[in-house]
């Protein structure tokens, strides 16, 4: 287990990186090469289980997982994070599942503001 890994981790079912146009604000980090590509949730948790907590990732929603989305990929990284002390990578979230988005972004938000409270530097 490891604090930061790999730079880059996007998590998607059917898209690329270079597939994300839609998202104006980070248009550009979609366009690096540097990208490891997940495509369901057995495989993110044993890329973090193994490789560890990358600086960046970009979820999408929906998963090759029959039964799991990238909802869940978020819950399990926060756990992961806060079971290790880790601190977590920098999120993104691509997906244009509007509902999936909007979820995942306030789990997200609401484990940076726990964070926060606690006096835990973020970055």
């Amino acid at each position: 287990m490891s604090s930061f890994t790999t730079i880059l981790v996007f998590l998607d079912g059917y898209r690329l990186p270079s597939d994300v146009s839609w998202m104006k604000e980070d248009s550009r980090v979609y366009t690096f090469d540097e990208w490891i590509i997940i495509r369901d949730y057995e495989e993110f948790v044993s890329y973090i289980d193994t490789i560890g907590v990358p600086r960046v990732i970009s979820f999408g929603y929906n998963l090759l997982s029959k039964d799991k989305t990238g909802y869940n990929c978020a819950e399990y990284l926060i756990e992961y994070c806060s079971r290790y002390d880790l601190m977590p990578p920098v999120q993104l979230c691509h997906s244009t599942n509007k509902k999936g988005k909007k979820e995942i972004n306030i789990l997200w938000d609401k484990f940076i503001d726990i964070l926060f409270k606690h006096n835990q530097p973020i970055y």
